[in-house]
């Protein structure tokens, strides 16, 4: 799952709207480790969100930075192995992976409307 939230006075976590019904979903629980705790994940220099193979994230202030710019390398990443043709993976793995990715994207841009945070896991 993926989630904006952010805190209220007290610290307590207040979880805000996901754009859309679809957008909460960051992975069946096989994809923590078959994509967010791949290795060719971490040989990208990914390193907060390959903690989601052993464990959630709560992303906020510059950790949600941080998670804002690796998951646009991670995109990038997708979308040359899917230009390129050479992909060890397939054409729906990329899709399916992408569609994770925007779905964390989405969870940042709600987050940051609200100086929050995101949860992953």
């Amino acid at each position: 799952s993926v989630y904006p939230y952010r805190r209220d006075a007290n610290g307590d976590i207040e979880w805000l709207e996901t754009p859309s019904n679809f957008t909460d979903l960051a992975g069946l629980e096989s994809t923590r480790q078959s994509f967010w705790g791949a290795d060719e994940l971490k040989s990208l220099g990914m390193s907060l969100i390959t903690t989601l193979a052993n464990t959630d994230i709560y992303a906020e202030g510059c950790e949600l930075i941080r998670l804002e710019k690796e998951i646009k390398t991670v995109k990038d990443y997708l979308f040359t192995l899917s230009e390129s043709g050479s992909a060890s993976i397939t054409d729906k793995e990329i899709t399916y992976r992408m569609e994770r990715l925007s779905n964390v994207s989405a969870a940042i841009e709600v987050a940051k409307r609200y100086h929050g945070g995101v949860y992953i896991g």
